[in-house]
């Protein structure tokens, strides 16, 4: 309950750990089963260090009512342990000097299952491959309690 508590957490992962942000999110405001459609975001890795295991990125359609999972997609060669920090850290401006590279993720996938005509939530997870289950938090506000980050 200590009020200064999160923020010093915070400040404590970013500069021990990964720090993923995303900066942009594209993706078709309709979709249909067996048409190919495009999902692009920018990310880079605004922390101190790599997260050193590849875990899967899956794209998600939710159930906009319970935020349950309908429809997932893992991503094919996106590889987040190559998403490096910046480098040659400053003690005085306490910056990097050479700031973390942007990394443009660009995938065509495609509905596979037959979903009722609805409005369904698209998020971005990262997921565990012990129960490929949402694990790792990227550093944006919108999240759903579990691990999925919505995106639109």
């Amino acid at each position: 309950n200590d009020a200064g508590f999160t923020p010093n957490a915070e400040l404590l992962q970013k500069s021990m750990g990964y720090n993923y942000v995303i900066s942009q999110f594209q993706y078709p405001a309709n979709v249909q089963k067996g048409v190919p459609f495009k999902v692009s975001f920018t990310v880079s890795n605004n922390g101190a260090s790599p997260f050193y295991y590849n875990w899967p990125v899956e794209i998600a359609l939710l159930n906009k009512r319970t935020k349950k999972k309908v429809w997932g997609k893992v991503l094919d060669g996106v590889n987040i342990s190559e998403w490096m920090p910046g480098d040659n850290w400053d003690k005085a401006t306490s910056r990097y000097t050479v700031p973390a590279p942007t990394y443009n993720i660009e995938k065509e996938i495609t509905l596979d299952t037959e979903l009722q005509e609805n409005e369904y939530i698209i998020s971005i997870a990262v997921l565990d491959p012990a129960g490929m289950l949402p694990s790792l938090r990227f550093a944006i506000e919108n999240y759903f309690t579990g691990g999925r980050h919505p995106m639109g």
